[in-house]
């Protein structure tokens, strides 16, 4: 039986954001469709994050430990072209390209800092390498992203020919937002490897199961994705648990809603449905929503989400901190 169960504590909201008129924009197949429908199509502008930024203690009467921590990062991917001497292979030193991500996370933030350091380290180090052809094929070698962990037959030894590794095949290379989602799922496995030696029971894959969102402008498309990140579970009678890495991609009219989703998921699908319906700001609509949600929560009495609410939004510009609301009188 294979399940993810969702971190109680944190508040984050992930979605998409446009600048066109959103009456225009024919949406895709889906369960939370707003009845919308129009001749023309509008592209996402750009992707938010909106995340409460409190650790709290677990339980209905939970406290609030510490304010202001980040749970919303901009991240850097950097790709490396290899460096040849007389047609041999010496080293990845040049930067190819770099773009941000926007990542967000919910659960233990002790071992969100584990994943995070995984996902940073992937994505500073990618390199482009090809495709191992079979003995005798003569077809074009075919260049691919490949990850500094990973094999790779450009570091095999070997002559490289005058047409291969070209500047102008370089300069005509680009990473796909597949490739970053990608990454980032292998961060997150490589960082839940170490685990895989202790027999977990339920309260350790509790600890370790912290779902990530990754917003991506792809550099290849200039197109914006949303990917969504949740550790699994594998329980087979008599043996310990095992975890896996599911990815999801989301849809311009989906919210990815990670931490109390059991509690907010479908209400904040609510509220970002009625700003697409009435032309509004889906991001401030998203942001206004997790407000009330952290006082409707502190009215009950418990800290389990709490001010500062922090609003990030990733778009031609790059990662922006657009809006925080603190607690009065800070």
């Amino acid at each position: 039986m294979t399940q993810a169960r969702k971190p109680k504590m944190t508040l984050v909201i992930a979605g998409f954001m446009f600048d066109d008129p959103i009456a225009d924009y024919v949406w895709p197949s889906s369960t939370a469709e707003p009845k919308l429908r129009a001749s023309q199509t509008s592209e996402p502008s750009g992707i938010f994050i909106a995340a409460d930024s409190t650790i709290s203690t677990n339980g209905k009467s939970s406290q609030t430990l510490l304010s202001g921590f980040r749970k919303i990062y901009e991240v850097r991917a950097t790709l490396w072209q290899p460096y040849f001497i007389g047609g041999y292979f010496k080293d990845y030193r040049i930067e190819h390209s770099s773009c941000q991500l926007l990542v967000a996370f919910a659960g233990s933030t002790l071992t969100a800092q584990h994943y995070l350091n995984s996902i940073t380290t992937h994505l500073q180090n990618l390199r482009i390498s090809h495709r191992q052809r079979a003995i005798g094929e003569l077809e074009p070698i075919a260049y691919m992203v490949r990850l500094e962990c990973e094999t790779n037959p450009i570091e095999g030894g070997g002559v490289f020919s005058d047409d291969t590794y070209t500047p102008k095949d370089m300069q005509a290379f680009n990473l796909t937002a597949g490739d970053l989602a990608h990454a980032i799922q292998h961060s997150l496995e490589h960082a839940l490897r170490s685990a895989k030696k202790y027999k977990l029971d339920r309260q350790g894959f509790d600890s370790l199961n912290t779902p990530f969102v990754a917003g991506i402008r792809c550099p290849t498309t200039m197109k914006y994705r949303l990917f969504r990140f949740d550790i699994l579970e594998r329980s087979i009678p008599g043996e310990p648990l095992s975890m896996s890495v599911d990815m999801t991609e989301l849809t311009p009219n989906q919210v990815a809603v990670l931490g109390m989703s059991g509690h907010f998921d479908q209400r904040a699908q609510e509220a970002y449905n009625s700003a697409l319906e009435a032309n509004r700001s889906t991001q401030q609509a998203c942001f206004d929503f997790l407000q009330d949600a952290i006082d409707e929560v502190q009215e009950t009495g418990s800290k389990a989400i709490d001010l500062p609410a922090v609003l990030m939004t990733l778009d031609e510009r790059g990662v922006t901190k657009e809006l925080v609301r603190a607690p009065q009188g800070e």
